[in-house]
């Protein structure tokens, strides 16, 4: 490992890495270059401290697996580190390598390198795990999606000792990367940019764009992305902008801290130690919900479970364009082939019930469909009635996501699979007269799943299935919410 290679860093990199403080902190859109930054720093950690034992966290072992790991080994490969030669993964390291001053117990969780420098990966979905650890040093990737608790209670207090051993500003450094945080519960993370101007010798705090790394992403690269992304998604994770939740919202009453949830991941051994087996998330025992909203040019559905007096969202998928409805179902057929549970209750735009003259309404269209692809229906949408007046859905879904009826279900949201639906119900407002202001589903170049679309999907299911409840809900009585 000692041979010099010359690899290519942008302006923000460079500054990043060459940093002398101890905590520091990377806020970068997509394709900003983190993961490189994670890679370089653990290659020159491992130079100037072998044998020093240093973890790599984030929300969960897929993140880590899945999405940073490949790019912090290419970034090695690129460095001249070859797999099994300098460094193994999720295996016990061969005799000749040195060990760590303190070696884990287990290696399915761990990188190790030929001088006994060794990477401890820690899922914060488990966090309980991580505690009692003792690091010389760590990186945290996702940064704003962990818990600010457990980095300041599990996190931090690693970080200790060793200092006798190691004579260089990189021991016991700690590096936090993440894009601009959605919701809350991850603004924590720009504590540290006022911390580095109060104490600009101990915190280092740098933002960057994708722009900052078009050396490597190219503008065509950037282009793409930006015409494959949403616009806000854009905004947040490429252009690395902050946003807030607009102004007399009409989903004034959604918290995504509360009615936002990570979802948990099955998680198996193999030749590289932990490996991603599935998610627990989607019950494939019992059959799912859908509500849809129909448009000639963009179809959505959102799925859904319930359990245990709680709505779950555990997924939002769409198509647009010249794609339709048939196409929707290919969509979610595909994604769902190995539900054990082939059944689907159908919630949705009452105009789905509609017949033209010759042709089917678009219920027994679906029905088809579905069954085509070996999957029951049943259509819970109320026949011959229209959906409640805008007020009326505005006053009953916000009492619903506010928690203040104990006979309201409590509703969550898949953060991962659902943060299209999250960001259209933050993005849609409300007019005086308490209508849904629909206007951006009219302007063709406003990404569409940010227009209120997927908040209809929301408004038909909650209110469909669960608008008996009230007995101020006009539209929806009790026993007519479900059709068998």
């Amino acid at each position: 490992m000692s041979r010099t290679k010359k690899i290519f860093l942008n302006n923000k990199q460079r500054r990043f890495i060459n940093a002398r403080q101890k905590t520091r902190c990377f806020v970068g859109g997509r394709g900003s270059g983190k993961s490189t930054c994670i890679g370089v720093v653990n290659r020159m950690r491992a130079a100037l401290m072998p044998r020093a034992k240093v973890f790599f966290a984030s929300t969960t072992y897929n993140q880590i697996l899945t999405k940073t790991l490949p790019a912090i080994e290419n970034m090695w490969q690129m460095m001249g580190m070859q797999e099994d030669i300098h460094y193994v993964v999720g295996k016990r390291p061969p005799k000749h390598f040195d060990l760590p001053y303190s070696p884990p117990r287990n290696h399915t969780n761990v990188i190790s390198l030929m001088n006994g420098y060794c990477i401890e990966m820690l899922s914060m979905d488990r966090a309980d795990l991580a505690r009692g650890g003792s690091y010389d040093g760590g990186d945290i990737d996702e940064a704003a999606l962990v818990n600010s608790e457990d980095f300041q209670k599990i996190l931090i207090p690693s970080i200790r000792g060793n200092s006798h051993r190691f004579r260089t500003h990189w021991h016991q450094n700690v590096n936090l990367y993440t894009t601009i945080p959605w919701k809350p519960s991850g603004f924590w993370i720009f504590d540290f940019e006022e911390k580095a101007k109060i104490y600009p010798d101990e915190y280092y705090y740098i933002e960057s764009t994708a722009y900052d790394n078009i050396e490597i992403l190219t503008q065509k690269g950037i282009d793409r992305m930006q015409r494959e992304m949403g616009y806000l998604a854009f905004q947040v994770e490429v252009m690395n902008k902050r946003i807030t939740k607009v102004e007399d919202g009409f989903y004034s009453a959604l918290d995504e801290d509360k009615h936002g949830y990570t979802p948990t991941y099955e998680y198996g051994e193999g030749e590289r130690g932990i490996t991603v087996t599935g998610t627990k998330d989607v019950d494939k025992e019992t059959f799912l919900e859908l509500s849809f909203d129909f448009s000639g040019w963009f179809n959505c559905v959102t799925i859904w479970q319930e359990s245990k007096g709680e709505e779950h969202c555990k997924d939002a998928l769409h198509v647009k364009g010249s794609k339709k409805l048939d196409d929707l179902i290919d969509l979610f057929a595909n994604k769902y082939k190995g539900h054990h549970r082939k059944f689907v209750r159908i919630w949705g735009e009452p105009r789905g019930h509609d017949r033209q003259p010759m042709t089917p309404s678009i219920y027994e269209s679906l029905t088809a469909m579905f069954n085509r692809k070996g999957w029951q229906v049943e259509i819970a949408v109320p026949p011959g009635r229209r959906t409640s007046n805008h007020k009326d859905r505005h006053t009953f879904v916000n009492e619903v996501l506010s928690e203040s009826n104990p006979s309201y279900p409590k509703v969550r949201w898949n953060e991962d699979s659902c943060k299209d639906v999250i960001i259209a119900m933050n993005s849609t407002q409300v007019r005086p007269d308490f209508t849904k202001d629909k206007s951006k589903e009219k302007i063709r170049s406003f990404p569409q799943e940010h227009a209120p679309h997927y908040t209809d999907t929301v408004d038909y299911y909650l209110v469909q299935k669960h608008g008996w409840r009230t007995m101020n809900h006009g539209n929806v009585g009790a026993g007519e919410a479900m059709i068998i």
